[in-house]
C-alpha cells in the first residue's frame, strides 16, 4: 500500500525494502501450540512409544490451518518414536490467525520433538545429545514412518542404503570440534559459580518438494535484460541465485559471439540484470 501511494504521487515505479527488525515486527509470528504427552523408554534412553495430544492455536479464521497438522508431523519425524499415537487438534480462538510463516508447523514439530527427548534425558539423568543419537532414524525405521519406497530416494539414503541424518550429525560434531568445546564449557561452569555457559546441537529435517519453474529471460534491443520467475524473494536469496544462473547461462553464449558484443553484453548484464 505504501509503495502504491508513493508510485501514484510520483508517477513512477517505486520499490521499498524493509529492514529486518521492521519485517519481524510486521510478521504475525508462529502459531502457539500446547502439547500433552506420554512417552515410554528404556533405561538406556531408547524411546519405545509416544502418545501425544497437540493443540494448535489457529485464531478465529480457517486461513491455512487445515495444512498445519501434516506439516507438524514432518517436524516430529526426525526421531524414531517406536509406536506412535499423535492427535493434532486445530483450535479456533478469539485471536488473529498468524497464517503461514516459512515452514509452518515444521518448527513447532521440531521443538516438540526435542522437548520430549530432553524430558527423557532429564528423567534418566543422561546427556540429551546421547538420547538424541540413540533415537535418530535408521533406514529400517525410516521405512516404517514414510513407507518402504522412501529408502530408494537419494535425498534420504546414501549409496549404501543408510539414512543420511546420523552421518551428517556425526560429521558436524567432528567439524565443529563438539567434544572439545563441551569439555571447555564443563570446565568453565565448574570454575564459575554465578556465570554459566551452554552448548546445544539440535537436528532439524525439512521435506522439500521438487517444483521446477521456468524462468523467462528477455534481452531487448536497447541491451537491457529482464528475468521473470515464479518464485518470491522473502529473504532466502532467490533473486541473487537467479542473477547468478542467468550470468552463467549467458556466459556459455558469450564465447560464441564477437569480442564487441561480448563486451557489450557483459556491461549490460552487470548494469541491468534486475528481477
Amino acid at each position: 500500500m505504501s509503495c502504491a501511494l508513493v508510485a501514484y504521487k510520483l508517477k513512477q515505479p517505486v520499490r521499498m525494502v524493509l529492514d529486518r527488525n521492521t519485517d519481524m515486527v510486521l510478521t504475525g509470528g508462529r502459531s502457539p501450540t500446547h502439547t500433552k504427552f506420554k512417552v515410554g523408554f528404556t533405561k538406556e534412553g531408547k524411546i519405545l512409544a509416544l502418545q501425544a495430544q497437540i493443540f494448535w492455536e489457529a485464531g478465529f479464521e480457517p486461513d491455512f490451518s487445515n495444512m498445519f497438522p501434516s506439516f507438524l508431523m514432518r517436524g516430529l519425524r526426525k526421531y524414531d518414536w517406536g509406536a506412535m499415537d499423535i492427535d493434532v487438534r486445530v483450535c479456533k480462538t478469539n485471536k488473529v490467525p498468524t497464517t503461514a510463516f516459512r515452514g509452518p508447523g515444521h518448527t513447532q514439530g521440531s521443538f516438540i520433538a526435542d522437548a520430549i527427548v530432553e524430558r527423557v534425558a532429564s528423567e534418566l539423568g543422561m546427556d540429551a545429545d546421547e538420547v538424541r543419537e540413540r533415537n535418530l532414524h535408521t533406514s529400517t525405521s525410516l521405512g516404517r514412518f514414510y513407507g518402504p519406497d522412501i529408502t530408494n530416494e537419494p535425498e534420504f539414503v546414501d549409496e549404501s542404503g543408510e539414512y543420511t541424518l546420523p552421518k551428517l550429525w556425526a560429521r558436524l560434531k567432528a567439524s565443529a570440534k563438539w567434544e572439545e568445546r563441551k569439555q571447555q564449557v564443563e570446565r568453565f561452569n565448574a570454575e564459575n559459580i554465578w556465570i554459566k555457559q551452554g552448548l546445544a546441537m539440535v537436528p532439524c529435517i525439512y521435506m522439500v518438494s521438487s517444483n521446477s519453474n521456468i524462468a523467462k529471460v528477455s534481452i531487448y534491443s536497447d541491451g537491457s535484460i529482464v528475468a521473470e520467475v515464479g518464485g518470491i524473494e522473502i529473504g532466502q536469496g532467490l533473486y541473487t541465485k537467479v542473477r547468478q544462473m542467468i550470468a552463467f547461462s549467458l556466459s556459455q553464449l558469450w564465447s560464441q559471439v564477437s569480442s564487441h558484443y561480448h563486451s557489450l553484453l557483459f556491461r549490460v548484464l552487470v548494469a541491468s540484470c534486475f528481477v
